[in-house]
């Protein structure tokens, strides 16, 4: 199986698309460098967050592994984009790209911009693709 054909989840922590890169075997050419014997990388295009394995299929198995959600069947969310006026209950990632945070209230209403703002988040119904705060639900 080549890297094209691998499927990898969207990133765990941003929602963002990653993308899987083979590193074949290759002396370094730095002086003391140890031969590599060769290897896979995956990193999300949005938060950076990546990951390395021997093989393309370790590291893809590894990045599409997802731990339980410890309160059962975990809300889901979609990604915030350019077209969207931020909401109660919108949710930002926080500067260490592992939590998210509500809005301060004050940003209610503006428009979405993510070269101002970090990557944003909306909860959606699991029934279908409407955020929950657009079925009149708080």
């Amino acid at each position: 199986m080549s890297a094209d054909d691998i499927k990898l989840l969207p990133c765990p922590f941003c929602g963002g698309s990653a993308h899987l890169e083979e590193h074949p075997p290759h002396q370094h050419v730095i002086i003391d460098m140890p031969y590599h014997a060769g290897s896979a990388t995956v990193e999300c295009g949005g938060c950076e967050a990546g990951m390395i394995a021997e093989t393309a299929g370790a590291v893809a198995d590894a990045w599409n592994r997802r731990a339980p959600s410890p309160q059962g069947d975990a809300p889901a969310y979609r990604l915030l984009d350019r077209s969207d006026i931020i909401q109660r209950g919108d949710e930002f990632l926080d500067d260490d790209c592992v939590n998210w945070n509500g809005i301060a209230g004050w940003e209610a209403g503006m428009l979405y911009n993510p070269v101002l703002l970090k990557a944003g988040r909306r909860q959606i119904d699991a029934d279908s693709s409407t955020p929950a705060t657009e079925k009149g639900e708080s």
